[in-house]
């Protein structure tokens, strides 16, 4: 499983709340990770395969938002009509009968996206 070292005080910058270590390292195993090392602010925990968006210090804290209860649900985003068309060829239908396009404008790409 893979492991993911991170320093506590850059996990706290990009969670955006207060939380105590303690409270962090009691509770994360719940969200689907272990406590693999710990040496002062540097923490490494073992990622469970079934959670592969806790595998960056970004997914770590965008989960713990919600789980801590700071920003609890599903993030809204608005959403427009577009004159954006997307084709796919009928030679892909069995193999991709289905497609998801979007397309972003005018966000600012930050650590905590």
């Amino acid at each position: 499983m893979p492991i993911i070292t991170f320093n506590y005080q850059d996990f706290l910058q990009l969670l955006g709340h207060k939380l105590e270590k303690n409270t962090f390292l009691n509770e994360i195993p719940l969200l689907g990770s272990e406590i693999e090392r710990i040496e002062g602010d540097e923490v490494s925990i073992e990622v469970f395969p079934n959670r592969p968006d806790l595998t960056s210090v970004e997914g770590l804290a965008r989960a713990a938002r919600a789980f801590f209860g700071f920003e609890p649900g599903l993030k809204k985003y608005s959403i427009n009509k577009s004159e954006v068309v997307t084709t796919v060829h009928s030679s892909v239908s069995q193999v991709r009968p289905f497609i998801v396009t979007a397309l972003i404008k005018d966000i600012t790409m930050s650590d905590e996206l």
